[in-house]
C-alpha cells in the first residue's frame, strides 16, 4: 500500500492533470471557471430582470450609496469585476450588461445609439426600485451613455464618473481612428482570434495578466459578433458628439483617462473640461484606455477620494444623528 506522501503526490499529480485537461480541451469552461472565480473574489451575485423589452444580467455587491457602471463597446459587464472588489466595501455596486452586449438580449435589427439606448436604461434603473438618486460610471461608449442619461434625467444621476468617455471630440484624433476612418480597419473589431492582439495592444498600455484560455475564448466570443458590432459602431459614431452638450449638464463630475490611450486620445479631457465647471480631472500615467483593468485600485482610488471630498460632507449634513452615533 503506498504511502500517504504518496497518494498526495498522486492525488496532486491527477488534479493538476485534470486541470490542464479542461484549459486545453475545454477552455470555454475553464474561462467560465476563471470569470466566476473574479465575481467571488468581489463577492458579486449576478442577477437579471425584464426592462424594456430586453432581459439585462446585472453583477451586485457592497452596501451603501449605488454605484451603477456602464462597460464600452464590444466589452461587458466583467469589465469592473477586478475593480469592484476595491469598492463594495464602500458602494452598493450594480454592473449590467447592455443592452446589445454580453449576455443581455442582442436582437439583430435592434437600434443601439444614446437615443435608443437611454430609455432603456432608465427602464433598467426603474426595474431596480431605487429611490435616490444614483452615482453612474462608465467606461468610454459606456461613459459616452451615462453623460447622457445624466443630460435626458439629471435627477437621477448624483454623480458621473466617466472614464475616458466617448462622444468628446478632442483637439488631436487617435491613430486608430484616423485608420478607421481612412480604411474602415479598426483593431477594436477583429475578424479572427489572431487580430485579437491588436484589440489587446490598442486598449492596454501594459496588458494585465490574462490566462492564454481566457484570451483566446474572448476573443472567439469577439470574432463571432464581428458583425454586430460592427453595425452598432456605425450608429454610435453617427450619433451627436458631447462636445456641444457639456455645458448643459451639471452633475458633478470625476474625469479619469489614461495618458497613453491609444483608443480616445486624452485630449477629449479637455473639450469636457473646458465647459463643465464641477468636474475633478484625474490624468493617468503608465494607463491605456480601460483604468478599471489596467490600474484597477488606483482607478477606485480616484473614485472613492472623489466621492469622500464631494459628498461625504453633504450626506453628514444631511443625517446629523445618525453621524453622532457612529
Amino acid at each position: 500500500m503506498p504511502s500517504l506522501t504518496r497518494f498526495g503526490y498522486y492525488a496532486g499529480a491527477i488534479m493538476l492533470l485534470l486541470v490542464v485537461s479542461v484549459m486545453v480541451f475545454a477552455p470555454r469552461t475553464a474561462t467560465e471557471f476563471a470569470i466566476q472565480f473574479e465575481r467571488r473574489m468581489a463577492s458579486l451575485e449576478e442577477h437579471r430582470l425584464e426592462a424594456a423589452g430586453f432581459t439585462i444580467p446585472y453583477l451586485e455587491t457592497g452596501e451603501g450609496p449605488t454605484l451603477v457602471l456602464l462597460h464600452g463597446f464590444t466589452a461587458n459587464k466583467d469589465n469592473f469585476t477586478r475593480i469592484a472588489r476595491y469598492l463594495n466595501r464602500d458602494f452598493h455596486l450594480i454592473i449590467p450588461d447592455l443592452p446589445g452586449f454580453g449576455e443581455a438580449s442582442a436582437p439583430r435589427d435592434a437600434e443601439y445609439d444614446a437615443s435608443a439606448q437611454i430609455p432603456r436604461l432608465i427602464a433598467f434603473l426603474d426595474a431596480l426600485n431605487l429611490e435616490a438618486p444614483v452615482h453612474l460610471g462608465g467606461s468610454s461608449m459606456g461613459g459616452f451613455l451615462a453623460a447622457r442619461l445624466a443630460l435626458a434625467a439629471p435627477e437621477r444621476v448624483a454623480s458621473l464618473w466617466l472614464l475616458a468617455p466617448g462622444g468628446l471630440e478632442g483637439d488631436t484624433t487617435s491613430a486608430i481612428w484616423q485608420t478607421y476612418e481612412e480604411t474602415g480597419r479598426n483593431p477594436l473589431l477583429p475578424q479572427t482570434v489572431a487580430d485579437y492582439e491588436q484589440t489587446m495592444e490598442a486598449v492596454f498600455h501594459e496588458p494585465p495578466s490574462v490566462p492564454w484560455f481566457v484570451r483566446d475564448t474572448l476573443a472567439e466570443r469577439t470574432v463571432a459578433r464581428h458583425d454586430h458590432y460592427a453595425r452598432i459602431l456605425k450608429q454610435l459614431r453617427a450619433d451627436v458628439p458631447l462636445n456641444g452638450q457639456v455645458g448643459a449638464i451639471n452633475t458633478p463630475t470625476l474625469l479619469v483617462w489614461g495618458m497613453q490611450d491609444r483608443v480616445l486620445h486624452p485630449s477629449g479631457a479637455e473639450a469636457w473640461t473646458r465647459t463643465h465647471a464641477d468636474t475633478r480631472f484625474v490624468a493617468m500615467e503608465g494607463v491605456g484606455h480601460l483604468p478599471m483593468l489596467e490600474a484597477p485600485e488606483r482607478t477606485a482610488e480616484a473614485f472613492k477620494q472623489f466621492y469622500s471630498d464631494r459628498f461625504a460632507t453633504e450626506e453628514v449634513a444631511a443625517h446629523p444623528t445618525a453621524s453622532a452615533s457612529d
